[in-house]
């Protein structure tokens, strides 16, 4: 048996049923529940639920009395796929889109637990997604953590213009690639930063959270499209509408966000917090560094 519950939820498509897992506290603090969002290519049980020498963030945090949840975007984990197609207009899986499917989350959490708000955790390309919701939303969002968030970026050279015609509905990658590409994020003339456990497990585990056996993992390719957009400038959240207490957080050797991608984002957010982990890349929640980012974090929820 999972030591997680999992929870079903509506979808930006009606066809599709998101999912959230949780993790129940044996104890709880009477805090506000915590809700994980994942970035791109990747779930939810292998970022915040993946356990290292036999602990995830998920459990760290129950274990210290909170009521932990994490969203699986469709066509990620335990949320379902979209249908296989070979081009699309439009690819799945779009920031605009799936902050959709980050609402159904929360008001299935506060549901459930009568609260009012959550406090939002969120990785990557899912913390544009998270800060898109929070900016419609805020009056549900106690705190917000953008953890390694992509950002707008102001381009060097005129925007390309927008895509259109058919495009790939979904990407694959091989686990390998997966690791040797999360390796090389570190300075090449630094040791490895990635956990043992990443190595040893989590590619099979990644691999098996498709349900496939080809050997390569597939994922919606909006989130893609979307990094294209921010890369050129082309942003799709106000970070001046984020009026919750807001902690930036990123590791020392991230290029994206860089320290200046952060700096400037932090002085569009009313007294948004900015906090560097040091020898921390844009998975550090899988390296070395894991524990300093999550006391960072626990620190300001609570």
């Amino acid at each position: 048996m999972p030591a997680y519950e999992v929870i079903d939820i509506p979808s930006h498509q009606p066809a599709l049923v998101g999912r959230v897992r949780r993790t129940e506290p044996a104890r709880g603090n009477g805090a506000l529940p915590v809700l994980f969002v994942h970035g791109s290519s990747f779930p939810s049980a292998l970022s915040f639920d993946f356990r290292m020498d036999g602990q995830s963030w998920m459990d760290w945090m129950a274990a210290r009395g909170y009521d932990v949840y994490a969203l699986d975007f469709p066509g990620y984990g335990l949320s379902d796929r979209y249908p296989v197609t070979t081009a699309t207009a439009a690819p799945p899986g779009r920031a605009r889109m799936v902050a959709q499917d980050v609402g159904h989350a929360v008001d299935a959490i506060l549901r459930r637990t009568g609260q009012k708000q959550v406090m939002l955790v969120a990785h990557s390309w899912g913390g544009s997604v998270a800060a898109r919701y929070a900016q419609e939303h805020g009056a549900k969002i106690a705190k917000l953590v953008l953890f390694a968030a992509i950002t707008p970026r102001t381009p060097s050279t005129p925007p390309a213009p927008a895509a259109h015609g058919d495009s790939a509905a979904l990407e694959e990658m091989a686990p390998a690639q997966r690791i040797a590409a999360m390796d090389s994020l570190r300075p090449p003339q630094e040791p490895r930063r990635l956990h043992a456990d990443v190595y040893a497990r989590w590619g099979a585990h990644w691999l098996a959270s498709d349900g496939r056996k080809e050997g390569k993992v597939r994922f919606p390719a909006g989130p893609s499209a979307d990094l294209a957009d921010l890369q050129q400038g082309r942003g799709y959240y106000d970070p001046t509408r984020l009026t919750m207490p807001v902690l930036l957080v990123r590791g020392e050797w991230d290029a994206w966000p860089s320290d200046a991608d952060y700096r400037a984002l932090q002085r569009q957010i009313p007294g948004a917090r900015y906090t560097v982990i040091p020898r921390g890349t844009h998975v550090m929640h899988l390296e070395a560094a894991r524990t300093q980012l999550y006391e960072a974090v626990h620190a300001f929820l609570q």
